[in-house]
């Protein structure tokens, strides 16, 4: 739907949108704030995200996220909660610290699932959260 420029609501709107101007990543606002967006203050007193904003963000990175691997021949040939497993992995470390799990790939290549999963626990990241990554390996290994 195109915004009717007459309405004094949308009107007000793009008029912030120009001064404001859109910042993709967080900054510091001429008050020393974090800011996002059209000067959205993101921190402790400021406005924040809703929660709806934040599902929308996980949402994007998560699509984004999945057509960077579909481009991959390993993460394609997989089953869905092997590829969910991955992109699990991929929105908390980002597409390129998955692929540094690089023996990890290699024993997902070869159908070794036992060995994936050893050695997606044999890494900083499953000393950091290893809650978490004990689950993901584990449906790595598992799949569906």
């Amino acid at each position: 739907m195109i915004p009717d420029k007459t309405d004094p609501a949308e009107a007000l709107v793009e008029r912030l949108k120009a001064f404001e101007g859109f910042r993709r990543y967080v900054y510091e606002c001429s008050e020393g704030r974090l800011t996002i967006g059209y000067g959205t203050m993101i921190e402790e007193g400021g406005h924040g995200i809703p929660e709806y904003i934040a599902d929308l963000l996980l949402r994007d990175c998560l699509r984004t996220l999945k057509t960077r691997f579909e481009a991959q021949r390993w993460y394609k040939a997989l089953d869905d909660q092997r590829q969910s497993a991955i992109l699990e992995m991929g929105y908390q470390m980002g597409f390129e610290g998955v692929l540094g799990f690089r023996r990890m790939i290699e024993a997902i290549e070869q159908s070794d699932w036992p060995r994936a999963k050893a050695e997606a626990l044999d890494s900083r990241w499953a000393t950091q959260t290893p809650g978490r990554a004990a689950d993901v390996a584990e449906r790595i290994c598992r799949g569906a």
